[in-house]
């Protein structure tokens, strides 16, 4: 299949964290088994340095999670993944998505970082399922 594949920040957390007992969830075995199917055919997954810093805020301030748990989610996080950087021209583009679609600045900012890598898919639970930007991307929650 070899897409290119972009990760929201829910799906990560669902991959890392289970239930508030600590149980295995759901979620938490569909998206690791989803995720390693996406591997085992070769898509590329892609992430930006946004996804990183909101997954950082969410093990710490919702789950408060211990720091050193966290960093190691992080790193093994970012094995798993190719970090987007984020550059002046794609805040730039970002608005511009922002006004078109009638989105929050940060679900454009992620849009835009998936855009720029021309990813295919963004697994998000977020957004709504199945609309596709700029004729491009097209959004799929996992869960559908």
């Amino acid at each position: 299949m070899n897409d290119k594949i972009f990760i929201d920040t829910n799906i990560w957390v669902y991959f890392w964290l289970k239930d508030e007992t600590n149980q295995v969830n759901d979620k938490n075995k569909f998206i690791v088994n989803y995720l390693d199917k996406q591997r085992e055919e070769n898509n590329q997954i892609f992430s930006s340095i946004q996804i990183f810093n909101e997954l950082s805020n969410v093990f710490l301030k919702k789950y408060k999670l211990d720091f050193e748990i966290v960093k190691y989610y992080l790193g093994f996080t970012k094995e798993l993944t190719e970090i987007i950087s984020i550059e002046f021209e794609d805040i730039l583009k970002a608005i511009d998505i922002k006004q078109k679609y009638n989105l929050s600045y940060f679900d454009s900012l992620m849009i835009q970082s998936a855009l720029k890598t021309n990813c295919t898919i963004l697994y998000s639970e977020d957004l709504n399922h199945n609309q596709i930007f700029e004729n491009k991307l097209k959004v799929v929650n996992p869960f559908k």
